[in-house]
């Protein structure tokens, strides 16, 4: 995967991982060893999106690093376009030790692009980012939410990964049958879910 530039210094690296340390250990640690490590890190991705949202927390500075994308290069670029919902965090991990991804699984509802190699109902999506460290202008996916996403196929070496199209220019909410995002195209938030799916079929057929 092609690495990104973070605007971030080592030591706030620290910082970040220390803070989310602190308020791991106020909630105690005899609740948690009930859980599994699955619903564990879906319990700090959603923690962290909170805290994002509720501008408690700023961790990176991404304004650099997901260019701004049009329509057309969105549909263009992406190699399939799935509505579906998340059903848990898979794992999470670095690379190069200290550039963070998770995945996800993906119940697919509906196909709005096809690929020839996939076309299963589950899907593994990764995204940039983790529970301690994650982009606050694109949060993680989140375990039993709706999305409709742009998905790139990106092969290196023997690996092949589900990457969002342009980071959160690839990410729809989809909330109360309407659509959000917090990527370049923000004329189309709020636009009615039915709506996007038709218009979205539309102009992928034209890719």
């Amino acid at each position: 995967m092609k690495k990104k530039s973070y605007l971030i210094t080592f030591s706030f690296l620290i910082c970040a991982a220390l803070l989310v340390f602190n308020l791991n250990m106020e909630k105690g640690n005899a609740g948690e060893q009930d859980l599994s490590e699955e619903q564990l890190a879906a319990n700090k991705v959603k923690e962290l999106n909170d805290r994002v949202a509720a501008g408690e927390e700023k961790i990176i500075d991404d304004s650099a690093s997901f260019p701004a994308l049009t329509e057309e290069e969105l549909y263009k670029q992406s190699d399939l376009i799935v509505v579906g919902k998340v059903k848990k965090t898979v794992k999470e991990y670095n690379i190069h030790t200290d550039i963070p991804f998770s995945e996800f699984e993906f119940q697919v509802k509906e196909y709005i692009k096809l690929n020839n190699e996939y076309k299963d109902n589950k899907l593994i999506v990764t995204q940039d980012g983790n529970s301690e460290i994650s982009f606050d202008k694109h949060p993680l996916l989140e375990s039993n939410k709706d999305y409709i996403l742009f998905l790139n196929v990106h092969k290196e070496g023997n690996e092949t990964k589900l990457i969002m199209v342009g980071g959160p220019n690839g990410k729809f909410e989809i909330e109360n049958e309407k659509v959000s995002t917090y990527g370049s195209l923000q004329e189309l938030k709020g636009k009615e879910l039915n709506q996007f799916i038709k218009e979205s079929k539309v102009k992928a057929s034209k890719q």
